[in-house]
């Protein structure tokens, strides 16, 4: 899932539990998420059911970036994601 590009200040995603987690709220799907421009993206990895946000600054990007999520590894989860701008 990606944005289209434009000046975002923020983005953040909720993961859940979905299919299942173990007792530290970790699941087996590892997404990335994170901006991205023409170069590079650039972002966290996480297994954690949980709600995070980061900033383009957090990654040393500035301009027009596009905010993505992406599935890397495992099963798939379930992932809502909004971008700010």
């Amino acid at each position: 899932m990606c944005s289209y590009y434009g000046y975002w200040f923020n983005m953040g995603i909720d993961k859940t539990c979905y299919p299942g987690c173990d007792w530290n709220y970790n699941t087996t799907g590892l997404i990335l998420f994170g901006f991205e421009n023409h170069d590079r993206i650039r972002g966290y990895f996480t297994l954690k059911a949980n709600t995070v946000y980061v900033r383009p600054s957090e990654l040393y990007m500035s301009g027009a970036v596009r905010a993505q999520v992406t599935w890397y590894g495992g099963p798939a989860s379930q992932v809502n994601a909004a971008a700010i701008g």
